[in-house]
């Protein structure tokens, strides 16, 4: 009777009585959102939220330390949040919980890595959120925008160095491809080399016994050289001393006496006996340089201490020609410390290391083929033959429930749970503080994904998309957030395996060393012994020299690898246009772990950049960095910069 007394009276209503009613819902939902809107001002008046961010650019590391200052002028819980927007693909929020008493300000830093494709200009507005990570108030800031350029390092060896204060250009700048950076100088020693030798750009050596340096200080610069850095070397009235130290293989030249330069502040001048490869420079301070690998060796035919470039006004313009100049002749240093890793390499290398690109279901095809024929043709035969076809109906669930179950256990060998992450963390063997970790984290069931990380995390970023375009859409987005020691990660997908990639950085506790001892006039890597002197399972070598490389079988702490012997595979490095190209070639190789070989090509891909030669041994015992109920695939990967030996790349 109600439902017909409803019926009747909505048969009643007219056409002009429908249209006041839908202006009636109009003003009232108008009137509703515009009292949330006032109680939402009020609340942002109420409480005097105030809130300011101040980044840092790491030294020699992609990564910013940024500041958030956040004020409340009544008691407020909750959240404090920074976005980073880049409008072409994807973001990423850090959520931080937070208490603020009545008429306080407090600050907290967060470590952002910078890996792939980042922009100083990319949107980073400010947020207070309640408990419920709904939004109370908006600060537009432009947090990366006014960071100080990083500057060009010039380090020191000098007897004089208080008299060389030049040599910082006296507050000019140096041009360089992210714009005009200022330089400045360390006075080095024996004891601050391991820390300041990964931001420097440049070493001045002058005037100053080389002799007095430890063997492993000049190896170390020898090192720094061939990687990418430039040295500079001054003689003059020191004639030979500043380049006593090296080798000769290094330093092919010698001092045969002292002269006058007439042409530049008739400064005393070093008679030098030059090798083959060197060339003259009169650009600045003249010269003769040679590149080294990817540095550049530059020996000044005068003393960069002499009176004549100390006293002079002048000085700051002669150097900084030649800063210019050996930048423009090396492999342009100041990017060694940049990664190279990006979305497309994340993309290329981690579809093997997960295992879902090595999946292979022909078994799965043939167990769907004999299924069908075994409740088809085959049971009817059979059943057909015993005169029992009345069973068929009974047999049927029971050969299904059998075959699920067989399915189940085929399934098992990949491993696949709801939630999943891969990683490979890349940690030095020579003194580095910080390791890396890249990740790749998906679900089989569902777009999103969150999971806590373990304890020891400094810093998360995400790897940017540069092009736009992620599994097909726009718009990804990330999330971290720190509740006191907890630390969260998220990523928003759209469907089920879409990927999340997350950079990490944390304390780098490695210890020991990998020695790799080859065998002369042999190529890179196919003949000698990789002996294991750190506390880790090794379970395979990489091995790269010159653009050649090797993988090996690893060994226990305390054995050794015969190269000859425990050879996997032996081959040249390019990186290729064809995603697919460097892990095929292990597809079908049996001597080795094809997710493996993977992280082990993607940390060689990283670590080419910096140096002409390392070694790397891959565990793939390492620590996991999520907790909690998530399925997890890690790598540890242990390098270590080797001695870069050209007679021993090819064969003779």
């Amino acid at each position: 009777m109600k439902w017909g007394y409803t019926k009747m009276i909505g048969s009643r209503i007219t056409g002009k009585s429908r249209i006041i009613i839908i202006i009636l819902s109009v003003i009232l939902a108008g009137a509703a959102l515009f009292l949330s809107i006032i109680r939402a001002d009020a609340a942002q008046e109420d409480y005097g939220f105030r809130l300011r961010g101040e980044a840092v650019k790491l030294r020699g590391e992609d990564a910013y330390d940024v500041t958030i200052y956040a004020y409340s002028a009544k008691d407020f819980s909750g959240y404090v949040r920074m976005s980073v927007i880049n409008n072409s693909s994807d973001s990423i929020s850090y959520d931080t919980k937070i208490s603020l008493p009545a008429g306080t300000e407090k600050s907290f830093t967060l470590r952002i890595p910078t890996v792939g494709y980042f922009n100083e200009e990319f949107e980073t507005p400010l947020a207070i959120l309640d408990n419920q990570k709904k939004e109370l108030y908006t600060e537009n800031a432009q947090v990366f925008l006014n960071v100080p350029a990083e500057p060009v390092r010039v380090g020191v060896y000098s007897s004089i160095y208080d008299k060389m204060s030049y040599l910082s250009l006296d507050g000019d700048k140096l041009a360089r491809l992210n714009g005009d950076v200022p330089v400045e100088t360390v006075d080095l020693s024996k004891a601050n080399l391991n820390e300041e030798l990964p931001a420097l750009n440049y070493i001045v050596i002058d005037s100053y016994d080389t002799n007095l340096l430890a063997a492993s200080d000049i190896a170390k610069i020898e090192r720094f050289v061939s990687d990418g850095g430039i040295l500079i070397i001054g003689t003059g009235a020191n004639e030979g001393l500043s380049i006593k130290g090296f080798s000769e293989n290094f330093i092919d030249a010698t001092i045969s006496g002292r002269g006058i330069n007439t042409q530049l502040l008739n400064l005393e001048t070093a008679d030098i006996i030059y090798g083959y490869s060197y060339y003259y420079s009169g650009f600045g301070i003249d010269g003769y340089y040679k590149r080294v690998d990817k540095g550049v060796l530059y020996l000044a035919s005068v003393s960069l201490g002499d009176k004549g470039l100390t006293e002079n006004l002048g000085a700051p313009r002669y150097i900084k020609d030649l800063y210019d100049m050996t930048y423009n002749a090396s492999s342009f240093y100041y990017d060694k410390n940049s990664s190279s890793v990006d979305y497309d390499s994340m993309t290329r290398f981690f579809e093997y290391i997960e295992g879902l690109k090595n999946i292979k279901i022909v078994g799965l095809k043939w167990l769907v083929v004999g299924y069908v024929l075994l409740i088809g043709p085959v049971l009817y035969l059979i059943l057909k033959k015993f005169n029992r076809r009345e069973y068929f109906w009974a047999v049927i669930p029971a050969l299904t429930v059998i075959a699920v179950i067989v399915v189940m256990i085929f399934a098992r060998r990949y491993k696949l749970s709801e939630r999943n992450v891969a990683s490979v963390s890349l940690a030095s063997l020579d003194g580095d503080k910080i390791e890396r970790t890249y990740a790749a984290a998906f679900s089989t069931r569902k777009g999103n994904i969150s999971f806590e990380t373990a304890d020891d995390i400094l810093g998360v970023g995400s790897i940017y998309n540069y092009s736009g375009r992620y599994n097909g859409r726009k718009n990804t987005t990330y999330g971290v957030t720190a509740e006191g020691n907890t630390l969260s990660l998220s990523h928003e997908g759209q469907n089920a395996f879409d990927k999340g990639y997350f950079v990490m950085q944390s304390e780098n506790d490695a210890s020991g060393s990998i020695k790799v001892e080859l065998n002369k006039n042999f190529s890179a890597g196919r003949y000698g012994t990789i002996t294991n002197y750190t506390e880790y399972d090794i379970d395979y070598y990489l091995v790269y020299m010159g653009n050649n490389y090797s993988i090996v079988k690893g060994a226990k702490p305390g054995e050794s690898s015969d190269i000859s012997k425990d050879l996997i595979y032996f081959g040249t490095y390019y990186l290729s246009g064809d995603s697919s190209y460097i892990p095929k070639a292990f597809e079908n190789n049996d001597k080795a772990d094809s997710s493996a070989v993977a992280a082990l090509l993607f940390g060689m891909e990283e670590l080419e950049a910096d140096s002409n030669a390392f070694v790397i041994g891959l565990t793939g015992r390492h620590d996991r960095i999520s907790r909690g109920d998530i399925n997890e695939l890690s790598y540890g990967l242990y390098y270590q910069y080797i001695e870069y030996q050209e007679d021993k790349v090819f064969d003779d």
